[in-house]
């Protein structure tokens, strides 16, 4: 066997055991608890910079610490459905909540770098924007 078959075969079970890896964790609780996380810090960053509105601001409008805005955008807080309600109102803003069945896939041949795990999808939509037609 030459150098350069040696060194694909190897690459190629390096490429397996990381996709078989990333395999394994995908189908765990955190996984998908930390993209629910990250996925709704994403939601209210875009609109609070749509809206020019800065941490302390909307803590100040939450009753809250600019510290816990900041855990909530780096994903370190379950928020409960109660606190995502109260940061929509105070963005004028609703929650777009949708269940979807997980549907099967296709067994992976090398590792692939997913941006929003999950089945769930969440959107934190403007409602001002929708009232008046304009962006805020």
């Amino acid at each position: 066997m030459s150098p350069k078959e040696r060194n694909e075969m190897a690459s190629s079970a390096k490429g397996n055991f990381f996709g078989e890896l990333f395999a394994e964790v995908e189908k765990t609780d955190e996984y998908y608890i930390d993209g629910l996380k990250i996925e709704v810090a994403e939601q209210i960053y875009n609109l609070m910079e749509q809206q020019n509105i800065n941490q302390t601001e909307l803590g100040n409008k939450l009753g809250v610490d600019r510290t816990y805005i900041s855990r909530i955008l780096k994903g370190n807080v379950n928020l409960t459905l109660e606190t995502m309600a109260k940061i929509a109102c105070r963005l004028s803003a609703t929650w777009d909540l949708k269940l979807n069945e997980k549907v099967k896939k296709e067994p992976q041949k090398k590792w692939e770098n997913k941006h929003s795990p999950g089945s769930t999808e969440i959107y934190l939509k403007n409602t001002a924007e929708e009232e008046t037609g304009e962006a805020a």
